[in-house]
């Protein structure tokens, strides 16, 4: 049982890690150019994330951010 928790709360870590990753190559695509100049899958990834939080326009805590975009994230 112990490993099953620790298991599960590796997978919340991990999840939320992605979630800031694909956050910050989102924010930082739309400061270096936009999407236009993503090939075809990395857009599909921007377009996922654009879906779920907007470009942000000011430093701030990002934690509803993270929360909502890790759980929007498949598996």
């Amino acid at each position: 049982m112990h490993a099953a928790v620790t298991a599960m709360d590796a997978l919340e870590c991990v999840r939320n890690l992605t979630a800031m990753l694909l956050m910050a190559a989102a924010q930082a695509m739309d400061l270096r150019g936009g999407p236009l100049r993503l090939g075809r899958g990395s857009r599909r990834v921007y377009d996922a994330v654009r879906r779920v939080i907007d470009f942000e326009e000011e430093d701030r805590p990002k934690e509803r951010e993270i929360a909502e975009l890790a759980a929007n994230l498949p598996g």
